[in-house]
């Protein structure tokens, strides 16, 4: 089952819940080839926003000085390695959430 869209997109899970852009210049999906960690040197300004699907949170994992400065390529592969856990322990789980169907909803499957 697709979750409808109420926000934008994670370039990480592809859930369509986020509040804000993660970066003030963000061109939405798909991530350009130019982007590399961290992204906000591409993007401009980070929300610091963390995705209650993944748990990405934006200007802090993918900067070196901050986070792991992992990109989001990584970032999506641990979390599908770890097995696509829903993230938020307050924010449920979205009824019939799959996030496989996410990701390929967002162009995102490997």
């Amino acid at each position: 089952m697709r979750v409808e869209s109420v926000g934008t997109t994670c370039p990480v899970c592809g859930w369509t819940g986020l509040s804000v852009k993660p970066y003030e210049d963000w061109p939405g999906l798909p991530v350009p080839d130019r982007a590399r960690p961290p992204y906000q040197d591409t993007f401009g300004g980070a929300s610091y926003e963390v995705c209650r699907s993944c748990g990405f949170e934006f200007g802090f994992d993918d900067h070196p000085g901050a986070g792991d400065g992992v990109s989001f390529d990584e970032y999506r592969s641990k979390w599908i390695a770890d097995g696509c856990h829903w993230w938020s322990q307050t924010e449920p789980e979205p009824n019939r959430w799959d996030p496989n169907e996410q990701l390929r909803g967002a162009g995102l499957a490997p």
